[in-house]
């Protein structure tokens, strides 16, 4: 019978198999650490360089950085900060529980486990609480308690299989298979390994299908049926020698063997001992050597070679008697933590009870408080009787105060009206344009495919014809490039239009800076034709999609676009006014930047116009606020500009010095 060691390596497996992220990325983290970054996104950063880093001397500092600093932060009086500081910390405590069972102090190990498990049960996570109540039945299973070990191997299971994760679940119950193949009950053991076989198999779980059907050649092994065994054996040695893993292949060309010994056949059986032999002393482990020189004993004894077998018994004790100190060593410890995970049973039973006490404690606080409460309501509505009379006499005032009320939310409203209109106006303005030009080719070929057709009526020679059917083929090719154009350009804005202001969607943030800055200029160009500007775009390209409601972004944009082209375009006049153009060589430019992090998006429209005088810089958000001509704005734009960004949760600013330039920073959330 064998157990496999497969919970050191498994750690060993999730620590290596971390994904290292590109060494960009890590320097990005490393450098965003090394800025003054609030509290929270400093969390963020150190948990993701958790589990980026795949260096096992490396990652454990960030994660204890990540550890102390979510204990900080979970005290935090902010509810949502608290919650995301309760989950990172449960993260760090999984995490450190794993790194102090590889360095093996599984006492250690086990005191942040369960602190994990503690709080992804407040939590209330099905899927991280799978993976930690999995955590521990490895930890127990390594140090052979293969009863906790199954208890919470099972309870692991339950939960990922009401998620459907069905990898992970197979995982659980491959841990399972070999606690009943321990107790050898083998067919309790075959249904769960051919369970999983077939969930890796079909999830292209390549790794985890060959220890499936190691262990399944394992149980056909004990039944003594040789040849099925040595089927899957096979099988699973073709599969691992991809990946090349010699703690695997170890085991499974010392299985082989053992078939080929029990056949008969010493010689195919000596063959694979020895790479049986050769892997496990590339592996390093004790118990996996140890297999192998025993297998070798044998098969060299049976040859009759005994100066060989004796050689390979005396490295088969040496080995074997390591592994009994490192098993009375598990044993000890599996004592230690028997008893310490009795304690905490105790503990958590004793501060149960102290909860159900004080339960019963607030039920009767709850119920002096509802008696207050009636009391309470009785003499309001005393004071409320009294009230009632000095509001009918002042409800002549109120009605005339509703009237004045109600006159000025239809003078708003007509405002607002109006600031829509403008934004609709600039909106046609600029889509006339953008299809003037597709349109325009559709007329002409038209026109000149109507003479064409004219002309070959006309003529009789066939050559000439078919020259008039190719041209008019070819501007009927024209025709319909410029109408699907035309077409696109009126779906783009047709498809901006359909949803509502207040639904969100995933936005893809440049394209919609783009498509606006371009409609907002042609509109400038349709209301006055003499205006020119050159546009910068800095877009930034890692352009990740965030969730908005883009047509109120949209909006915002077209605001902030259309006051910076009139902006460098009332400074154009002043120059042109004062003749000063061809001696300061004035340039008007509009510049548009995205900049994206992991936890905010940054739009910034700047113009090196007018500027805006610092006198009235705290007021340009103010509702009917304007520095424009009577006649050319309502003084709405930037107010209503600045509700629909703060009701994103975000920001807006403004930076300027008069007579240099103006710059609005938007900042959205991801």
């Amino acid at each position: 019978m064998k157990i496999k060691k497969f919970f050191c390596l498994s750690l060993i497996l999730f620590l290596s198999c971390k994904l290292p992220a590109q060494k960009a990325e890590q320097d990005s983290l490393l450098k965003l650490l090394q800025t003054n970054l609030p509290d929270t996104a400093r969390l963020i950063v150190l948990t993701q360089l958790t589990e980026i880093l795949s260096d096992n001397n490396v990652w454990p500092q960030y994660n204890n950085q990540a550890l102390k600093l979510a204990e900080k932060l979970i005290s935090d009086s902010d509810s949502t900060v608290k919650r995301k500081a309760t989950i990172a910390l449960a993260t760090a405590y999984n995490n450190e529980g794993l790194y102090y069972n590889l360095k093996g102090n599984a006492t250690q190990a086990l005191d942040f486990l369960l602190k994990s498990l503690e709080l992804r049960r407040q939590l209330g996570s099905k899927s991280d609480l799978s993976e930690i109540l999995h955590n521990l039945g490895t930890l127990y299973f390594d140090i052979k308690e293969t009863d906790l070990a199954e208890q919470y191997f099972e309870k692991s299971l339950l939960l990922s299989q009401e998620i459907n994760d069905s990898v992970n679940a197979a995982i659980t119950l491959n841990y399972i298979g070999m606690i009943m193949l321990g107790k050898k009950n083998y067919v309790k053991a075959l249904e769960c390994f051919e369970s999983t076989l077939h969930t890796f198999k079909n999830s292209n779980e390549s790794e985890n299908y060959a220890k499936s059907l190691d262990n399944i050649g394992t149980i056909y092994t004990h039944n003594k049926d040789w040849d099925r065994a040595l089927s899957y054996f096979k099988e699973a040695e073709r599969i691992q020698k991809g990946f090349d893993d010699p703690s695997v292949l170890s085991t499974t060309y010392k299985d082989i063997g053992t078939i080929f010994f029990f056949k008969g056949n010493s010689s195919e059986a000596l063959k694979y001992a020895t790479l049986a032999l050769e892997q496990a002393e590339k592996s390093g482990f004790p118990g996996e050597i140890a297999s192998a020189e025993q297998l070798l004993a044998k098969i060299y004894e049976s040859k009759k070679d005994f100066t060989n077998a004796f050689y390979h018994y005396k490295k088969f004790i040496a080995s074997h008697d390591s592994i009994k100190n490192e098993e009375a060593r598990k044993a000890a410890i599996a004592e230690q933590l028997k008893s310490g995970y009795e304690k905490k049973a105790a503990l958590v039973k004793a501060e149960q009870e102290k909860k159900d006490a004080l339960a019963t404690q607030e039920i009767g606080k709850q119920k002096i408080l509802k008696n207050s409460f009636i009391a309470g309501a009785v003499m309001l509505l005393l004071v409320s009787l009294l009230l009632y009379n000095r509001f009918r006499l002042k409800r002549n005032s109120s009605e005339k105060l509703m009237k004045a009320y109600d006159d000025l939310k239809r003078t708003q409203e007509q405002l607002l009206h109006q600031e829509k209109m403008a934004s609709l106006g600039q909106i046609a303005a600029g889509i006339s344009h953008e299809i003037q030009n597709p349109l325009n080719f559709v007329n002409n070929f038209s026109a000149i495919s109507a003479e064409l057709i004219d002309e070959a009526k006309s003529t009789i020679d066939v050559n000439e014809k078919n020259e008039f059917l190719d041209v008019l083929k070819n501007n009927i090719d024209k025709i319909s490039m410029h109408g699907n154009r035309a077409s696109r350009i009126i779906k783009s804005i047709l498809n901006q239009s359909h949803h509502s202001s207040n639904q969100k969607q995933l936005t893809d943030i440049n394209q919609l800076c783009d498509e606006f800055v371009h409609l907002s200029f042609q509109g400038m160009k349709s209301n006055y034709p003499d205006f020119s500007c050159e546009i910068i775009k800095n877009l930034d390209p890692s352009n990740p999609n965030i969730v908005t409601a883009p047509q109120d972004i949209a909006r915002v944009l077209l605001n902030l676009f259309n006051n910076a082209f009139y902006a460098v375009y009332e400074k154009s006049l002043k120059f042109k006014a004062e003749s000063l153009k061809s001696a300061t060589g004035y340039h008007a430019t509009v510049e548009l930047i995205t900049h994206f992090t992991n936890s905010s998006v940054t739009i910034s429209v700047k113009d090196n116009g007018k500027g805006i005088p610092e006198k009235i810089r705290q007021k340009i958000f103010e509702p009917f606020f304007t520095t424009k001509a009577a006649g050319n704005g309502t003084g709405l734009g930037l107010s209503i500009s600045y509700d629909i960004i703060k009701m994103h949760g975000g920001d807006i600013a403004v930076n300027s010095r008069e007579n240099e330039y103006s710059e609005f920073n938007i900042s959205l959330p991801v």
